[in-house]
């Protein structure tokens, strides 16, 4: 019975870390939305004026995307996806 009981305790840890995975992921893709939005403004503000949409502000911006998007690869890359070996038989 103690086999049971561990191999339950298993998987609900197993089953949190995949939804903390997803929390993250979620997190991180909302600080890539916001990300975009301010790019657009960026450039907006810079085409209204008359000038090109460049400069040391625009390529942090960018690279804050670029970082974010980076990041959530990563993230979805790393998750345990389940294999029939992690499946016993009862």
């Amino acid at each position: 019975m103690a086999n049971f009981f561990d191999d339950l305790g298993a998987a609900f840890k197993k089953v949190a870390n995949d939804v903390s995975n997803e929390v993250t992921i979620a997190g991180k893709e909302q600080q890539l939305k916001e990300a975009f939005q301010a790019l657009g403004r960026m450039h907006y503000k810079a085409v209204r004026a008359g000038k090109e949409p460049a400069g040391e502000e625009f390529s942090a911006q960018m690279e804050k995307i670029l970082l974010l998007m980076q990041e959530i690869n990563q993230l979805r890359d790393n998750k345990n996806i389940p294999t029939n070996e992690d499946f016993v038989d009862m």
